[in-house]
């Protein structure tokens, strides 16, 4: 069997990622790598969307950007302009096309379906497939539609980061809303509980009640995601040759799910380090994040239905330093205006537990 220099183990956001950056930097030009993946084919599966809060390798994978935003509350909504941060999302068809596309160019660079038909025992693993994620903590799940209508029904100026539904009393639950052109729009169902997901019929219910209080009956679908986002750490140590990479290596934000940026700054800090990569310290998200994080977990366990007016407060002012934190780019006087927007007395109760 072939050894290799490195080992890529899940050929998904995570992995290509590292690859490209890899080659990108001309890590591969010396050396080889092997990328361990179950699919034999890519297509669209996914949609990732974030604020730029920073220059990545993908802008000629996004697919729309938005400089506006608002969320609902019942009858109240509040509109933001995020034209400093605008709100990107990525097609993952043109996201994996640009890779392979790359990645095929060099031939130290080859895919296996199966990890038995390499060497691992002198290799560097990379792995982003290994989960064990059996905390009782709260997921984000989710069910979405991409569809196109036959009228105009949607403003494409602006995307709807949460439209709550307010007779939810134990979980969080909203709808969010990517519009594409008038006619085109991806809409999800988001949940945040302690369930790990509900089936697609449950699901589909949701979507088609909440788009028959838009008008909206006739619809053809041209594309469907369903995803689970742990909102907590994983347990797993990693082996001696082996580096934990993705939402596996811990790259989620807890509050938000947001796991993109932090997989390419990730990647970026592998590539600096690659000739010591098994001894330096694991690249993490900051800690302070998880302290503040775990505020708002206290607040859905003791507080869920306040949730949605949380929200809103959370985005009532000083929206700029609100996405900074949300994107983990935040300074210390963004932290505390992110606190000082939060219900006090909810809050202060949650902090306390």
């Amino acid at each position: 069997m072939k050894k290799y220099d490195y080992t890529i183990l899940g050929g998904g956001c995570a992995g290509l990622s590292l690859a490209y950056e890899l080659n990108k930097n001309g890590i591969l030009d010396t050396k080889n790598l092997a990328i361990v993946e179950k699919r034999k084919s890519y297509s669209r599966d996914k949609t990732w969307s974030f604020w730029k809060t920073e220059d990545h390798n993908f802008s000629d994978c996004v697919s729309k950007s938005w400089n506006n935003f608002y969320l609902k509350n019942g009858n109240d909504t509040i509109s933001i302009n995020c034209d400093k941060y605008p709100y990107q999302s990525i097609d993952s068809n043109l996201f994996y096309s640009k890779i392979l596309t790359s990645l095929k160019k060099n031939n130290n660079i080859h895919f296996y379906n199966d990890l038995n038909d390499i060497d691992t025992n002198d290799t560097i693993i990379f792995n982003s497939a290994k989960r064990n994620f059996k905390s009782k903590g709260y997921w984000q799940h989710f069910y979405g539609i991409e569809i196109e209508t036959d009228d105009y029904y949607f403003d494409d100026s602006k995307f709807c980061l949460m439209d709550f539904d307010n007779n939810c009393d134990k979980d969080v639950h909203f709808f969010y809303m990517l519009p594409f052109n008038h006619r085109k729009a991806l809409i999800e169902t988001t949940w945040i509980s302690k369930n790990k997901s509900f089936n697609i019929r449950e699901y589909m219910s949701q979507i088609n009640g909440y788009l028959k209080l838009m008008g909206i009956e006739n619809f053809s679908i041209s594309f469907k995601e369903i995803g689970s986002i742990p909102l907590f750490s994983n347990s797993i140590k990693n082996k001696k040759n082996e580096v934990l990479i993705g939402t596996c290596g811990n790259m989620t934000r807890s509050s938000t799910g947001y796991t993109f940026l932090n997989i390419q700054r990730h990647s970026k800090y592998i590539v600096k380090n690659i000739e010591k990569i098994l001894n330096v310290p694991h690249y993490r998200i900051n800690n302070k994040y998880k302290i503040l994080d775990h505020i708002l977990f206290n607040v859905i366990e003791n507080y869920s239905s306040k949730m949605p007016s949380v929200f809103t407060s959370l985005f009532s002012r000083n929206t700029q330093s609100v996405i900074r934190f949300l994107s983990d780019k935040s300074t210390l006087l963004d932290d505390f205006s992110v606190v000082m927007n939060m219900p006090k007395n909810i809050f202060l109760r949650s902090a306390l537990k």
